[in-house]
C-alpha cells in the first residue's frame, strides 16, 4: 500500500487546486472582497482568532491571526487531508493495527480511539477514529500505513502545507501531541481547513456526531465526536455548524469550524484559549468550543451575503461615437458579504474606460462596475463587456443630425408664429362682433306708423 500511497501523494501535491482561503485583499470567484473594517466590541479569552468568509477569503474578524500558535489536535485536519489524497479507495483496502505503532504513543496519550493490535480497519474507519474522538492512536496508524514512518508522513504534511500557501507552518507528527516545534498560524490553519472542506468525504466524516463500525476483533464499535456544537443535546449546540475539529494542550485550547447560514459560509479559528479551570485541571468541555460558537453566532448576526448583480441584467453604457446606449454585462453573478446594517446603502457606478468608443465587437471590455457604500468601495471594479457589438455613426450622421435639429426648431418657431396670428385674428373678430351687438342693443326703437 505504501508505494502506491506515496505516488498518489506526489500527484496530489502537483495537481491539487489552490485553496480559496486567500491572503488579505485577494479575491476568489465572483464574490467581492469588501473593504469595510468591522471593529466589534466582543470579548474573548482566545489569543488567536480568525473568522473568514469562505467565498471571498475576506477576514471578518482577526486577532493575532498571523502569530504562531500550537495546533494541538487540529493537526489532524492535515493528517486526514493527506490520508484522503494518498488513498485511492477509502473502503478498498484494510490497514492492520500493529503493536509497535501503538507503542510510539507518548506517555501523555490524551484522546484515543481505543484501537487494538491486530485489528483490521479500512481507511474510512480510521478517519472516523481520527476525527471524531480525535484518536491519537488512529493518527499514528494512518501515518505509518501511508509512509515509511511518522516523520516521513510529517514531511508529506509539510509539503502539502506549502502547496496550500501556508507560510508559517511546520509539523513534526500526525497527532499534535508534544513537541513545541510544531506550529502554525490562524491564517495557515484556515487554508488547511478550506482544503479539508473541499473534500466531501471529509466533511461527511467530520460532520458526524457518532459512527459505529466492526472490525475482525470487535463488533459494533462506536466512536463519538468531541465537537459538542454538533450535538443537539448539548448546551453548546449550534445548528449552523457543518463540521469542526477541537484541540487541547497546555499551551491553549483551539477549535476550527465551518458554518453556513442564509448563503453566508464562514470558517472560524480560535486558539490559545486557557485550557485549564481555576483548579488547574483541563476544563471540560473544551473551552475553545464556547469561544468558537460565540464568533460563529456573531458572524451570522452581523453579516449577510448580498447579491449585487444576478448575472442576467444588461447594463446600459454610453460610448462615444454611437447614438444608442450599448448593452454590457459582467461575467456571472456578483455577491458580497456586507454588514447587515450597511447592505441597503450600496450603490452601483459604471465607469467607461478612457478612449473606448464605437465600433466595438461583442465581448469587448469597455469599462468596469464598482459598488459603493456611501463613498467607500465595496470591492474592486469588475470588468464590463459588451453583449452585442456596436456600430459607429455614419459619416453623414453628424451634419444630418444638426440639420434636422435646426429645421425642426425653425418649423416650431413658424408654427408658434402662425398660431399666435390666428389667435390674434380670432380675438379681433370676436371683439368686433361684441361691439356690433352692443350698438344694436343700444339704438332707440323706430316709431311705429
Amino acid at each position: 500500500m505504501r508505494p502506491l500511497a506515496l505516488l498518489l501523494a506526489g500527484l496530489a501535491l502537483l495537481l491539487a487546486p489552490a485553496c480559496p482561503i486567500l491572503a488579505d485583499g485577494e479575491t476568489a470567484g465572483t464574490a467581492l472582497v469588501n473593504t469595510f473594517s468591522q471593529a466589534p466590541s466582543i470579548e474573548t479569552t482566545a489569543e488567536n482568532v480568525l473568522v473568514v468568509d469562505r467565498d471571498s477569503g475576506q477576514a471578518l474578524y482577526e486577532k493575532n491571526a498571523a502569530a504562531r500558535l500550537y495546533p494541538a489536535s487540529t493537526t489532524k485536519l492535515m493528517t486526514a487531508l493527506c490520508a484522503v489524497e494518498m488513498t485511492e479507495d477509502l473502503d478498498g483496502e484494510t490497514v492492520t493495527v500493529r503493536q509497535e505503532v501503538l507503542d510510539q504513543l507518548p506517555d501523555n496519550k490524551n484522546s484515543l480511539a481505543g484501537l487494538k493490535a491486530g485489528e483490521e480497519l479500512t481507511m474510512r474507519q480510521l478517519l472516523y477514529c481520527l476525527l471524531l474522538p480525535s484518536g491519537n492512536d488512529a493518527a499514528l496508524v494512518i501515518a505509518n500505513a501511508l509512509a515509511d514512518s511518522e516523520s516521513a508522513f510529517a514531511w508529506i504534511m509539510n509539503q502539502r502545507a506549502v502547496e496550500l500557501g501556508c507560510t508559517d507552518t511546520y509539523f513534526v507528527n500526525a497527532h499534535g501531541l508534544a513537541g513545541q516545534e510544531q506550529y502554525t498560524t490562524a491564517w495557515d490553519l484556515a487554508r488547511i481547513a478550506e482544503a479539508f472542506l473541499a473534500r466531501p468525504e471529509l466533511v461527511e466524516i467530520a460532520g458526524a456526531l457518532e459512527y459505529t463500525f466492526s472490525t475482525n476483533k470487535r463488533e459494533d464499535v462506536t466512536v463519538r465526536s468531541s465537537d459538542l456544537l454538533l450535538d443537539p443535546e448539548s448546551d453548546l449546540y449550534e445548528p449552523t455548524v457543518v463540521c469542526g475539529k477541537t484541540g487541547t494542550v497546555s499551551l491553549g485550547a483551539c477549535y476550527v469550524s465551518a458554518a453556513e447560514k442564509d448563503g453566508l459560509r464562514t470558517l472560524c479559528v480560535v486558539a490559545g484559549v486557557p485550557p485549564r479551570d481555576r483548579y488547574g485541571n483541563f476544563a471540560t468541555p473544551n473551552p475553545a468550543l464556547a469561544e468558537g460558537r460565540k464568533f460563529i453566532r456573531w458572524a451570522n448576526e452581523t453579516f449577510a451575503r448580498v447579491t449585487l448583480y444576478d448575472g442576467r441584467e444588461n447594463i446600459p453604457v454610453a460610448l462615444e461615437g454611437t447614438a444608442r446606449y450599448a448593452l454590457a454585462a459582467l461575467d456571472g453573478p456578483v455577491t458580497a458579504v456586507l454588514p447587515k446594517a450597511q447592505a441597503a446603502a450600496v450603490t452601483r457606478r459604471v465607469e467607461v474606460a478612457e478612449g473606448v468608443q464605437a465600433p466595438q465587437p461583442a465581448g469587448a471590455e469597455v469599462g468596469a462596475v464598482t459598488w459603493y457604500c456611501g463613498e467607500e468601495p465595496v470591492g474592486q471594479g469588475l470588468p464590463l463587456v459588451l453583449v452585442r457589438g456596436t456600430s459607429p455613426l455614419p459619416p453623414w450622421a453628424g451634419t444630418a443630425m444638426w440639420t434636422a435639429l435646426v429645421l425642426l426648431a425653425a418649423l416650431s418657431v413658424l408654427w408658434r408664429f402662425l398660431h399666435r396670428r390666428r389667435r390674434a385674428r380670432w380675438a379681433a373678430e370676436r371683439v368686433a362682433l361684441v361691439i356690433q351687438e352692443h350698438e344694436r342693443d343700444a339704438a332707440p326703437p323706430e316709431d311705429e306708423e
